[in-house]
């Protein structure tokens, strides 16, 4: 595939490799973008139509777009009734006057993407590593327990996820 030179073409990439797989990072290899341009570009998908024709017609930066990603759902369909309203020329407007820095938190899929991320990669690496690893200190260990407490709880919730999804 030819190299992407606009993020509109990215976009688009990203949205048709989707339908093949859900991995990230096999996206990534499909359209040749870097992972994490997949990542956010993914997380632009999430956002309504609106958001995504500002992002695409270069009215709204990557990093306002993935802050929108992060928004609550109303605050999301509050911004996209905006610019149904008002145009994506004043969609970096509505972006800092609807979501000011202070009250934009990252979303639940941007940190899960993060997280998988991260975990493949130590997957992949870190077997052939453990016996180079001597000592664990307090705050490893620490760490370790509370991240197995979070993984517990996630596999715990996964069936309600998953029902959930189905159902709507």
């Amino acid at each position: 595939m030819p190299p992407l030179d606009s993020r509109d073409e990215t976009l688009a990439c990203v949205r048709k490799a989707q339908k093949d797989t859900k991995d990230p990072e096999a996206i990534a290899k499909i359209i040749g973008k870097s992972t994490q341009t997949v990542y956010r570009c993914l997380q632009i998908l999430q956002t309504p139509a609106e958001v995504q024709a500002a992002f695409e017609a270069k009215q709204l930066s990557v990093l306002d777009a993935c802050r929108v990603a992060g928004a609550t759902d109303s605050q999301q369909q509050n911004i996209a009734a905006r610019l149904r309203a008002s145009g994506s020329a004043a969609a970096k407007k509505i972006v800092a006057e609807l979501l000011p820095r202070a009250a934009t938190r990252r979303g639940a899929g941007s940190v899960w993407y993060a997280l998988r991320h991260a975990m493949t990669v130590a997957v992949a690496e870190l077997p052939s590593h453990t016996d180079n690893i001597r000592f664990l200190d307090q705050s490893d260990r620490l760490l370790i327990e509370k991240t197995e407490k979070l993984f517990a709880e996630l596999k715990s919730r996964c069936p309600l996820m998953l029902v959930r999804q189905v159902s709507d």
